[in-house]
């Protein structure tokens, strides 16, 4: 190779490679992974979405960060990632604990835009753009630390993502957008999934990935994701359950610690599974058995029959089991249309 190239007189060609390889999904099928989930979330077409998103993490909010196509190799670059306010120093909790299900001290690394660099870290050269793909640990300055709590772990480092415009255009318009609210030029970055998933790669997987791990919104594409709210009693018309599936091949009952009460777990398929109470888990097994041969249940009729078929449970105490179900997604809540 060195003897072609210095026969045919060529240049190595030393342009970095992108670490985005994996395939992008097309707006059409965002819309479709959308409307999947229609009964827990609403969106809406953002026009300015890194603003949008950059205001989002100002508020102390976490969000999930779906864009293009996925990056290759060990950490999140800015495609798909869970970003936070590298100024709350509540939030590693938050993430390792609650969303991430994993020890408390698991440090939390931050993406800067690279002509900011050497404001905040200390550096042996004056190379401004040193981890372009998150792989360089260095000092946060003293000055700076106590300003970015959430990236800076307990020996004063971090191991940071430098950015430069060119290698991720939104995700710096993004962290721009957040430097202009708060003068803060990074945001905390890790990699989009929680306890035991891999990294979210379709549309789907991180829609189901925000609502599972408990973030406050979710950019995917040009749209903006939020939850939508609970709907109350009276709204609820049916209710929507999936009656090809065997519902006693997805329960295990199995006793813990020697307790009476059972942990109960639904299979919904090869890759989620749902811990449910004993309520849950008859209700669960009467919406089955009613609509055994239909999707579509009436809910004031089944609701009724249930509170008065010998199970002690009056109509407002149904209710709530009914939404707890709606929320882990083994049931949908049907609203009519208007």
């Amino acid at each position: 190779m060195f003897g072609f190239h210095q026969n045919k007189k060529r240049d190595h060609n030393t342009a970095r490679l992108s670490p985005f390889l994996g395939r992008e999904y097309d707006t059409d099928e965002i819309e479709a992974a959308l409307w999947e989930f229609l009964p827990w979330i609403q969106y809406e077409q953002a026009t300015e979405i890194e603003v949008e998103a950059a205001t989002e993490l100002a508020n102390s909010k976490v969000i999930g960060w779906y864009q293009g196509r996925s990056e290759y190799g060990p950490r999140a670059l800015g495609n798909r990632s869970i970003l936070a306010d590298p100024r709350d120093p509540n939030v590693v909790h938050r993430i390792n604990i609650h969303i991430k299900d994993r020890e408390y001290f698991r440090p939390l690394a931050p993406t800067v835009l690279s002509n900011s660099v050497p404001e905040y870290f200390e550096l042996s050269d004056t190379n401004t753009n040193p981890s372009p793909f998150m792989s360089v640990t260095l000092p946060v300055k003293e000055s700076y630390r106590s300003r970015v709590p959430a990236v800076c772990h307990a020996d004063g480092t971090a191991r940071l993502q430098s950015l430069l415009s060119g290698d991720n255009p939104r995700f710096f318009k993004l962290i721009t957008a957040f430097k202009h609210l708060t003068g803060i030029p990074m945001v905390l970055n890790t990699s989009f999934n929680i306890a035991g998933e891999p990294v979210v790669e379709s549309p789907y997987d991180a829609i189901q990935t925000f609502l599972d791990g408990g973030l406050d919104k979710l950019f995917v594409g040009p749209y903006a994701v939020s939850r939508r709210e609970d709907p109350q009693l009276d709204q609820i018309h049916e209710i929507m359950i999936d009656a090809s599936r065997s519902l006693g091949s997805r329960i295990e009952t199995s006793q813990i610690l020697g307790e009476f009460t059972s942990r109960i777990v639904v299979h919904v398929d090869d890759s989620r599974k749902v811990q449910i109470s004993n309520g849950e888990a008859s209700v669960l097994r009467a919406l089955h058995r009613a609509g055994s041969s239909a999707d579509l249940i009436p809910a004031d009729q089944f609701i009724s029959r249930f509170a008065g078929s010998g199970s002690a449970r009056r109509e407002s105490e149904v209710w709530p089991i009914l939404l707890g179900l709606h929320h882990k997604r083994l049931i949908a809540l049907e609203i009519p249309v208007e």
